[in-house]
C-alpha cells in the first residue's frame, strides 16, 4: 500500500510555502510518520511545539538556522531561545514541549527528513505568536 502523499502547507506553519511528502512508516503504528520538508531561500518555519512525540530531523541539502527554546509545561512560557546552523549531513533532535523553527538563511533549497507522529503538522502542532 502506498501511503505517501505531497502536502503544500501555507500561511500555518510558515512564512512562505514548506512542500511536505508525507510517510506513514508501520501499518502496525500509523502515527509514526517521515516527512520530506523544504524551504526555498528565505523562507521560514514559525516558532511551534509539540506536547506530544519527538522530531528528528536529517539534513539533506542547504543550509540555514534551526532555533530552539524551551516551553515551559504549565505556563507555556518560552524560555532559553537559541540559534543554530544547520547544514547537510545534521542531524537534530527535538523534544516535546520544545519550540522549534527552521530558517533557510542560504541562496539554495533547504531539505530534510523528519521523523515524528503525522499528528505534528495537525492536531498536535502549537505556533507561537
Amino acid at each position: 500500500v502506498n501511503h505517501l502523499s505531497l502536502v503544500e502547507k501555507s500561511d500555518v506553519l510558515t512564512r512562505g510555502k514548506t512542500g511536505l511528502l508525507k510517510n506513514m512508516m508501520f501499518d502496525q503504528l500509523p502515527e509514526a510518520g517521515f516527512v520530506y520538508g523544504c524551504l526555498e531561500a528565505g523562507e521560514a518555519q514559525k516558532q511551534h511545539f509539540h506536547k506530544t512525540g519527538m522530531d528528528i530531523f536529517i539534513i539533506q541539502s542547504g543550509s540555514g538556522i534551526v532555533l530552539t527554546g524551551d516551553i515551559d509545561r504549565n505556563s507555556l512560557d518560552l524560555t532559553n531561545v537559541e540559534r543554530h546552523e544547520i547544514k547537510k549531513g545534521d542531524v537534530y533532535f527535538i523534544g516535546i514541549y520544545q519550540m522549534h523553527a527552521i530558517e533557510n538563511s542560504g541562496a539554495e533549497k533547504l531539505e530534510w527528513l523528519n521523523v515524528a507522529p503525522l499528528s505534528h503538522g495537525n492536531e498536535d502542532l502549537y505556533i507561537i505568536n
